[in-house]
This record gives C-alpha cells, sequence and structure tokens, in this order.
C-alpha cells in the first residue's frame, strides 16, 4: 500500500489529494460504488486471452480477467498496455489494481484506465479467498476425465491459423505441438487463442491455462496460451522432434529435419486449390476455392542438394514476405539475393519428383 504523498510525487502532482487517497487504501469489492475510481486488492481466477479490436482505424487489445477478494467476485477488464501486462500474470496471483474505473458495483466490473496501475503482490492479510485448485500437470501426467487443468512447455510445432464457419458462426483453430522433456501433447487452439499463436515461435516457452482434454488431444478455448517470458527459449526444442539427417541420407517417405544454406530460389506464385478436398482447382467435388502460395528453393548441405516446395505460412517464411498486392514473383526477384545463401533448418517430407529425382516438400521452417 502506498502513501498519499508518495502517490502525488510519482504523478508529479497532476492528480489531487482525493484521488491519491483512492489509490492509497484499497477498498472492499461488495463496498465499491458505481462511477467512482479505486484501488482493489484482488487474487486472480482465471485469465482468459487477449483479444485485439480496431476502433476508429487504430488496433488495441483487451483482456478480461475473472478476479475476487473475500467479498465478492467480479470481472477487472484491461485495455491496450495493461492488457499486455496480463502476460505476465497466472492463475492465483495477487494483485493490487490501483486508480481502476468501477464500471458497474453490481455486478463488480472494473476497467483500466490511463493511470491504472497493476501489481503482484504477496497476497497476505486474509483479504482475499483461498487459491484455484485446477491442477497444474506435467505432460505425462494429463489423462481423460479432469475437467481443466494447466500445464507448461516449450512449443515445438505450430500450424497456420485456420478460418472456419459452423452453425452459422466464424471462427479459427490452429494446431500446436507443445512438449515438456520426453513427452510431448497436441494441442488446439480455439478463436482468439489461435490468433494469439500468430506471435509464437517454436522453442518458446508456453503457459496454457484452463484446457481440457478431448481424444487425446489438449483443447484451449475459454482458458488461454501465453508465451511464458519467466523461463527461457529452447531453440533446439523443434529440433528434437524430428531425426536429423543429411541430404545424402535422406529416403522417400521419411520426414527428417534437413539444416542447410538456400542455395537457389526457382519461382514463387499464387496456384488455387480447394478448401474442402485440398485438389487443384477445377475439382470433382466443386468446392470454394483459395489462394495458396507456393515457392520452389534448392537446399544445400555438404553431401549433396534436395530441390523443395514450400506451401503457404512456410513459402511466406522463406521469403520473408506478406501477401500483398504486388506479384509474388516481383517480389521475389527483388529478394533474390538475399534468400539466396540463408541458412535454413527445414522438415522436409522426400517423394520421387517426376524428374525421377528425391524431391522434398518442406512442411515447417524451424
Amino acid at each position: 500500500m502506498a502513501d498519499t504523498e508518495g502517490i502525488r510525487e510519482r504523478y508529479a502532482g497532476l492528480i489531487t489529494e482525493g484521488r491519491a487517497a483512492a489509490m492509497a487504501e484499497p477498498k472492499a469489492l461488495n463496498r465499491l460504488k458505481d462511477g467512482e475510481e479505486a484501488t482493489v486488492c484482488v487474487r486472480v481466477l482465471e485469465i482468459p486471452c487477449q483479444k485485439t479490436f480496431e476502433r476508429n482505424g487504430k488496433p488495441g487489445r483487451l483482456c478480461s480477467m475473472r478476479v475476487a477478494d473475500k467479498t465478492a467476485e467480479g470481472s477487472l477488464v484491461l485495455w491496450n498496455r495493461d492488457a499486455a501486462m496480463a502476460d505476465g500474470l497466472r492463475r492465483n496471483d495477487a494483485i493490487e489494481a490501483r486508480n481502476v474505473l468501477v464500471k458497474t458495483a453490481s455486478p463488480v466490473e472494473l476497467h483500466s484506465i490511463l493511470i491504472t496501475e497493476i501489481e503482484k503482490t504477496n497476497g497476505d492479510g486474509g483479504a482475499l479467498p483461498p487459491t484455484d485448485k485446477t491442477p497444474f500437470l506435467k505432460i505425462a501426467e494429463l489423462r481423460d476425465g479432469v475437467p481443466s487443468f494447466d500445464f507448461e512447455g516449450h512449443l515445438l510445432e505450430k500450424s497456420g491459423v485456420r478460418l472456419f464457419e459452423k452453425n452459422g458462426r466464424k471462427g479459427s483453430v490452429a494446431n500446436l505441438v507443445i512438449g515438456d522433456g520426453d513427452s510431448r501433447i497436441a494441442t488446439v487452439c480455439w478463436d482468439a487463442n489461435a490468433e494469439y499463436t500468430e506471435r509464437l515461435r517454436p522453442g518458446d516457452a508456453v503457459l496454457v491455462e484452463g484446457a481440457y482434454l478431448k481424444n487425446g488431444e489438449a483443447h484451449v478455448g475459454k482458458g488461454r496460451i501465453v508465451r511464458d517470458a519467466s523461463r527461457e527459449r529452447d531453440e533446439d526444442a523443434a529440433k528434437r522432434l524430428y531425426p536429423r539427417r543429411k541430404i545424402s541420407e535422406l529416403e522417400e517417405g521419411e520426414t527428417a529435419l534437413v539444416e542447410g544454406d538456400v542455395s537457389a530460389v526457382f519461382e514463387a506464385r499464387v496456384i488455387k486449390k480447394c478448401r474442402d478436398c485440398g485438389a487443384k482447382k477445377p475439382c470433382a467435388c466443386g468446392g470454394a476455392e483459395r489462394d495458396l502460395l507456393l515457392a520452389t528453393a534448392e537446399i544445400r548441405d555438404d553431401t549433396g542438394s534436395l530441390r523443395c516446395a514450400f506451401f503457404d505460412e512456410e513459402a511466406r517464411s522463406l521469403l520473408g514476405i506478406k501477401l500483398t498486392g504486388v506479384e509474388v514473383q516481383t517480389l521475389l526477384e527483388i529478394k533474390r539475393d538475399y534468400i539466396k545463401g540463408r541458412k535454413i533448418a527445414a522438415v522436409v517430407l522426400p517423394k520421387i519428383g517426376l524428374s525421377g529425382r528425391l524431391e522434398g516438400v518442406a512442411k515447417k521452417l524451424l
């Protein structure tokens, strides 16, 4: 708890004594009044994934956490820079939220404002409820029948975000593989969590809260996945997922990790494929078409070379581009010298090509 004069000094005298007093003296949730600004000490019960939005042409983000003290339970909505702070919080953390706006006192709904401060505390004093009993498990301990659990690990692999529509509702989904030590689990992220995965890279330490198990996969919907900045990245975690091979050791049909230099880049173009059956358009099923970026390049190590096809996210990663209105082949010509000679680690599936030689499909770039 801070003193009134110290708070005014921290804000260079720009806040009144009354506001400083409100920030210095925490109030119980059941004593709040609509429209006032107050300081509260609460326990974090649940942190959903941050959501992004656009207002008046400007992007923003918010995170609506469920919090409680011994007198009541409610929501604490963090906006923009304050929402980013939620990445560093965990379920059961005790926090002091200074100078939050009480949008409604019943039910309790608090919002961060320009001078809100969020700080972790030790939770002493008996004013907070007991910690939540959601189990924190190792991946090897995950079993069916647990309605909700938390776990952590390192991101080994991720897919791109896919959009879908079901029963009139639009959504998004992304598939990950997360590992800790020798254990790993397929993890399915939905909607806001799927969008969050675009900010993650293989090797990142991640925390998953509020997951459930279905068909041997961890699903993250109402819970969240977040990068865990308190733990170091494991640069080699994803590489341990696949057997490492020299190009001369590759065999048809065996997915393997290859490391080398990009010795040549041949083409980049957009092809039309069916969303339903995955075949090139036109196709037999008549499904809707989608644009798919294709790039072809050659990887070389000290034992040989392999011509590879890169699709969609892997193609964009190889070329270092985002899809724009500019013709991709034109972008390739501009960036060819930058790409050639670049060192890459690629998970490839070797196949016999039309030339009769072994070629590869790049499944992942690490």
